[in-house]
């Protein structure tokens, strides 16, 4: 019994750190090797702007102009943040109808603004999960309020959904990783 529990613990172990890896690679800028980038959602503007063939994206945005404040707006403030953060805060920030940027967002992303709020809010949290200043300093939960998740309930499930790990798992994986690299 004793020896199965071993074999088992070192196959589970195996695979979190595999799916650690993993989360960092597909979650841009989510890692401790990639400190200055920032912590991205895909965007087919992004591909476009770099001269690649974004597959995977609609074929037309109805207003590639509202999009891009949005996808702005999304990347790189500081609002997607705050636990009130909602479609109506972000058709104000961007002086629009929530119905266009319900399609805008609908359209540019291909999924819904709750899922593209919570994978932002989750590769932030990556990101700190992987900090090793930051990792040691904060628990999870206080992780959680800083991306804007008012319960350890909901960023767990999220977080488990996104990137396959319980938050305790990919905090573990990632001291596990710096403990190898050092």
């Amino acid at each position: 019994v004793l020896f199965t529990m071993l074999v088992y613990s070192r196959r589970r172990r195996r695979y979190v750190d595999s799916l650690y890896r993993q989360t960092l690679q597909s979650l841009s800028g989510c890692g401790p090797d990639n400190e200055e980038a920032s912590t991205t959602i895909s965007s087919p503007l992004a591909a476009v702007d770099a001269g690649e063939e974004c597959s995977d994206a609609p074929s037309a945005i109805t207003d590639p102009r509202l999009f891009e404040i949005i996808d702005n707006v999304m990347q790189r403030s500081e609002l997607v943040f705050n636990p009130e953060f909602s479609l109506q805060v972000l058709s104000r920030e961007v002086d629009s109808n929530v119905s266009y940027v319900s399609r805008a967002i609908n359209e540019g992303y291909g999924v819904n603004f709750k899922t593209v709020l919570a994978q932002r809010r989750i590769a932030e949290a990556c990101r700190r999960l992987s900090d090793p200043a930051l990792n040691e300093r904060y628990s999870i939960e206080g992780i959680a309020a800083e991306v804007g998740f008012k319960s350890r309930a909901t960023f767990s499930v999220a977080f488990k959904t996104i990137t396959g790990l319980t938050p305790t798992e990919f905090r573990t994986a990632a001291r596990r990783d710096k403990v190898q690299k050092t």
